[in-house]
């Protein structure tokens, strides 16, 4: 039996061992949650590592004062940096904000007021110097109790390409309808002048006939009869415009008939002008009136060489298919359904603003001096690319010049021979 002092002796030390005993499994419990807790830690690092590097968005984490600290692949993508250029540098040192005191101010503004911010419309400039346009979505987050901003990019250059597109294609609907209708008014008005001009025609050979040659009046009447001869050539160019003139369609072979066009403007051509002929592609059979599209071609070529009265180059090119040679930035854009030959006529004259652009077309617009030109070389042509089933698309820029795209669709190509 033991003693009376050993009893708490034997107590204490139980207590002791349990004691250490629940310290111990706390302890064991707090090392295992602590290992839990840092592994949950680092899976999260590395699904927001992986969704960070492998989204299809543009991705950008950046301290804020504009330092980046990384950026995922799409993100060098689309500002043409590789990822050692970008980290560590400032996005304003940069020059990767296209208005930084302006964008980056409000955005920064927005951060502070909001704490995120969403669709920012910011447009940057990637490594080429090209502007980007974007939208941008900023948050808040802390990385090593840091604060950092993580940014994300919509890139917005397709849909303002479309915009671009449907707004050029709109603007060219509403210039064929104007056109259109003007075409409708002025025909029904050429009409009724021919009436006119075919009654003072016969009475004037009439009255002609009935006094002496070598009269005055004789002269007179004959001054009559020409200027009536002149106005009825201008009618007959307001019906062309308007489509109302029959034509005489034939199959043809446009590089043949390009080249003879050509030959005819060289020998008319003034000193100091360079003709070049650019042909590209396959042989293209068209359907076409030969007197009424030598016409167009002519008219259009006569334009581009008066905007260079000093001399200059005219480039006259044909491809079929369109852009088999020189390629032209959207002009082969939204064309109807089948296959066109593309014929083009540039100049490097004085080029035309969008006002003038808009306005080329219209009968009796000119921008020559009052006198020195009737304002429809233009306008005829239009009409008759419109009559043979063409379209008529023209580049412009002031002090650069002008190309006139014309497509005329095709009936056969690839052969020499003359489709049945």
């Amino acid at each position: 039996m033991l003693s009376s002092p050993l009893i708490p002796l034997l107590v204490a030390g139980g207590i002791l061992a349990m004691l250490l005993f629940v310290f111990y499994h706390l302890l064991h419990r707090s090392s295992v949650a602590s290992r839990q807790a840092e592994q949950q830690r680092a899976d999260a690092e590395n699904r927001f590592t992986l969704a960070f590097q492998h989204n299809t968005v543009p991705m950008c984490i950046s301290d804020w004062d504009g330092t980046i600290r990384d950026v995922n692949q799409v993100f060098c993508e689309i500002s043409g940096y590789a990822p050692e250029e970008l980290v560590g540098k400032n996005s304003v040192a940069l020059g990767l904000w296209c208005w930084p005191d302006e964008q980056r101010t409000l955005m920064v503004a927005l951060l502070e007021q909001h704490g995120r911010v969403r669709n920012m419309e910011v447009e940057f400039h990637n490594k080429a110097g090209v502007i980007v346009p974007t939208l941008l979505s900023v948050s808040l987050m802390t990385i090593n109790g840091k604060n950092c901003l993580l940014s994300t990019l919509h890139d917005l250059t397709v849909a303002r390409e479309m915009e671009e597109r449907n707004r050029k294609f709109e603007q060219q609907m509403a210039q064929a309808r104007n056109l259109e209708a003007m075409g409708t008014l002025v025909g029904g008005l050429a009409h009724q002048f021919n009436n006119i001009l075919t009654g003072i025609i016969g009475y004037g050979e009439l009255a002609l006939d009935d006094v002496d040659a070598d009269s005055q009046t004789a002269g007179d009447l004959e001054r009559i009869l020409e200027k009536a001869a002149e106005a009825q050539q201008l009618v007959r160019q307001i019906l062309t415009f308007s489509r109302e003139q029959v034509q005489e369609e034939q199959p043809i072979n446009l590089a043949g008939f390009v080249v003879d066009v050509v030959r005819e403007i060289r020998q008319q051509a003034p000193d100091g002008l360079t003709i070049e002929t650019r042909f590209a592609g396959d042989t293209a059979w068209v359907v076409a009136d030969p007197v009424n599209l030598q016409l167009a071609i002519l008219n259009i070529c006569r334009n581009a060489i008066e905007s260079m009265p000093e001399g200059g180059v005219l480039i006259i090119g044909l491809q079929y298919p369109p852009g088999a040679g020189e390629r032209f930035a959207d002009v082969d854009a939204d064309l109807p359904a089948g296959e066109f030959a593309h014929l083009f006529i540039k100049d490097k004259g004085q080029g035309m603003d969008h006002l003038t652009l808009e306005r080329i077309f219209n009968p009796f617009f000119s921008t020559k001096q009052p006198g020195q030109g009737t304002g429809m070389g233009l306008s005829v042509a239009y009409g008759i690319i419109q009559a043979h089933g063409g379209i008529i698309r023209v580049n412009s820029r002031q002090g650069y010049g002008s190309t006139f795209h014309l497509f005329f669709p095709v009936i056969g190509g690839g052969v020499n021979e003359q489709p049945n």
